[in-house]
């Protein structure tokens, strides 16, 4: 599992929700997606190349006056074991 933050400064939340979400269609699924107080969460699924194994991104997107921040959760899993999701 991996954790990451990133700081941006002078860009709308939902500018970079988009940013996103367009960058990622192509390689990941929109699980699903809902709104939080000053943020956004987004769920992002897609299948590890060649293995028998799925991987999930969590972005989760806040304002924060000055600045927004993404923190981005990634984790893979085997098939074989739902029970992880």
């Amino acid at each position: 599992m991996t954790n990451t933050i990133v700081n941006f400064e002078h860009i709308a939340p939902g500018k970079l929700i988009d940013f996103l979400s367009h960058t990622c269609k192509n390689g990941l699924y929109k699980v699903d997606e809902f709104s939080i107080e000053y943020g956004k969460v987004l769920y992002l699924s897609g299948e590890y190349m060649g293995e028998k194994a799925y991987y999930m991104l969590t972005a989760v997107v806040i304002d924060r006056k000055e600045i927004v921040q993404v923190l981005l959760h990634a984790s893979l899993i085997n098939r074989l074991d739902s029970k992880a999701f």
